[in-house]
């Protein structure tokens, strides 16, 4: 599960906001893929689907910001195109292991929400402060 702390603010009230959000979806995905399978069934493809869009649209709105406010990184956004494809074939596998309803469906899920939520936690300490000052110049404050 994670938790969401102060010390994983990037001082940008929108973007911890979405943070936030994406490490709430992780654990609804944890929680959900270890209820028995009949209980599941709707709930998974639902919250399946919410990590993938939200993911998308989180990653969208951080690049908008930055090409709008002239600090866009080019490493930043690499790793942003590695993630979305990382995402993108563990989200497909989670999803074809739900609806085939194969034994490991919920370890397919799993993965995805631990990939997810990891890959934030150390993406947001590491390169998503780099544009604190400069989105904070612009009016987007914490």
């Amino acid at each position: 599960m994670y938790v969401w702390t102060e010390s994983l603010s990037v001082g940008v009230k929108e973007m911890d906001d979405q943070h936030k959000h994406l490490f709430d979806i992780a654990n609804e995905v944890f929680l959900c893929a270890t209820k028995p399978a009949a209980e599941r069934e709707k709930d998974v493809h639902v919250l399946l689907d919410a990590i993938m869009d939200y993911t998308l649209y989180h990653v969208r709105q951080e690049e908008e910001h930055m090409r709008e406010f002239a600090c866009e990184d080019l490493v930043h956004m690499g790793m942003h195109r590695w993630y979305e494809h990382r995402m993108k074939a563990l989200f497909d596998k989670a999803s074809a292991a739900v609806r085939k309803g194969l034994t490991d469906a919920d370890r397919a899920c799993i993965e995805l929400a631990r990939f997810t939520g990891d890959w934030h936690l150390e993406h947001v300490r590491k390169m998503d402060s780099r544009y604190t000052q400069c989105f904070n110049d612009h009016g987007l404050k914490g």
